[in-house]
Parts: C-alpha cells; sequence; structure tokens
C-alpha cells in the first residue's frame, strides 16, 4: 500500500467436509489430543509431513474438517505417544460431506529441547519453529508451537529414525542441520539448538529503486558441505525501500554475493 486503496477480488470455491475417529491400531482405542494433518496427494512428493493443524481429536478421538479443498487427500494424526505410521487417502467432492474416516495411528515419540543463543547458551531464545527431518525415506515433523520463554520445545509424534532436529526464527540464522538424533524406542530429551544472530548488511541499490535484495553462496564449486550454507541463504532477503535503502539480517558466516 503506497498512496491509494486498493481493491482485492477473490473466488471461493465452496469447501467441503470431513468428519472421522483417530484410533490406535491394534486395540482400536480412540486417540484425544490428536493433531490433524492433511495434504493433497502428491503434493509434497513422498515427503511424509506432520505439522501442526487447527483441528483436535475430542475426548472420543471424534475430529471435523471443514473448508476442505476437493480432490484426492491424504489426512495424517499425530499427538503425544503416536503418529500415523501410513497416511489415509480420502477422495472428496466439491462441497461433499465424508464420514466415519478412520485414521489409525501407532506408537511414536517425543523429541524436546531447548533454543539458545550460541553466543550464550544461558540465553534462551522464544518464538522459534522446530522441525526434525530426515531425507530417507524422508520425514518432516514440526513443532506445534514456537519456542517458549524459556526456549523449550516439543515436536509431538515422530516416528523411529535418524533426524536433523533445525530451527528457524527471526533476525536469527537459520540453524536447518543443526543437531543429529537418533529415534529409537524412547522419547529424546534435552534437545540444545543453538543459534547465531549472523551479520547485518546495509546498503543502497543504484539508481534508486524498490527491490528484492537477496544472496547467493561466493563459490564456482560448491560441495555437500554448502548444502546447509545454500539452505540458509535462501531464506535472507530484504526489500529496499523507494530511495533504494535496504538492511539484510542474520547473514550467516562466509562469502556472499
Amino acid at each position: 500500500i503506497r498512496d491509494a486503496d486498493r481493491t482485492l477480488s477473490f473466488l471461493l470455491t465452496p469447501g467441503g467436509v470431513v468428519t472421522g475417529q483417530v484410533r490406535m491400531r491394534g486395540s482400536e482405542q480412540p486417540m484425544a489430543g490428536a493433531f490433524i494433518a492433511v495434504k493433497e496427494e502428491g503434493g509434497s512428493g513422498d515427503l511424509e509431513l506432520s505439522a501442526g493443524g487447527d483441528v483436535i481429536t475430542d475426548a472420543d478421538g471424534r475430529f471435523t474438517l471443514t473448508g476442505v479443498s476437493s480432490g484426492a487427500l491424504t489426512l495424517r494424526a499425530f499427538g503425544r505417544g503416536f503418529a500415523s505410521a501410513q497416511p489415509t487417502s480420502v477422495q472428496l467432492g466439491v462441497a461433499e460431506h465424508i464420514s466415519e474416516v478412520i485414521v489409525y495411528v501407532e506408537a511414536a515419540y517425543t523429541v524436546s529441547g531447548f533454543v539458545v543463543s550460541a553466543s550464550d547458551k544461558t540465553k534462551a531464545i522464544s518464538g522459534v519453529m522446530t522441525g526434525a527431518f530426515n531425507l530417507s525415506p524422508g520425514a518432516l515433523y514440526a513443532a506445534v508451537s514456537p519456542s517458549a520463554n524459556d526456549g523449550y520445545f516439543e515436536i509431538l509424534g515422530v516416528r523411529p529414525g535418524d533426524y536433523m532436529v533445525g530451527a528457524i526464527a527471526q533476525d536469527q540464522v537459520p540453524s536447518l542441520m543443526g543437531v543429529n538424533i537418533s529415534v529409537k524406542d524412547k522419547d529424546v530429551s534435552d534437545v540444545v539448538v543453538a543459534l547465531e544472530s549472523g551479520a547485518t548488511l546495509r546498503g543502497v541499490v543504484e539508481p534508486a529503486t524498490t527491490a528484492r535484495i537477496s544472496i547467493e553462496l561466493a563459490t564456482d564449486n560448491p560441495g555437500f558441505a554448502d548444502i546447509p550454507k545454500f539452505m540458509s541463504a535462501a531464506l535472507v532477503g530484504a526489500q529496499a525501500d523507494e530511495e533504494g535503502r535496504f538492511t539484510l539480517r542474520a547473514v550467516p558466516p562466509g562469502s556472499w554475493k
């Protein structure tokens, strides 16, 4: 918004409704307090995704999803001590109402710990989004809420496997491949993710104009060790104002263009 009003128009499609229940596989026990994650089939490749959602099952393990897009969808459930090993597929028409969908879960674990400053590990960092991911077979588990005032975080419903725990925060260098952990048959606690504040770069675009400012690694022969830097660089950017002035924050150490 600059010096004039703007009018934006939107075309809405009637959403569908999906109701059902989350149960423990084998015992058929209803699972209360389960988060429901929904995605389009093929929307994230083969990546297993458990990342938040506003819908939580009631005391009887029941849920209602409203405003759901039509098409082929997959549903997963996760919570403290359990998660879906396989998704439940649903084919939903425009504004269709599908009921009695059963989403099964199995035993899973909680990864917890603290986010701190790399320069002073006694200093907690709040408001940080954390997650555990691996590349094979491909899974991402995100915390359902940012880190607390004391830096504490919890990632629920993590299936057994080897993971990297990372974090993203405003004005901090992203730590996307921060801490290696192994989840076997119990919860993993006291994971410490340390974030660096990084450098601040200020400058100007000439001739003066609004522009998007980004960075890229200054190397002609990137290697495997540079992957974390490439990932961090993708999250660093700024908008130059009408005078061309910009400020880049949380720039990782290294040589950049």
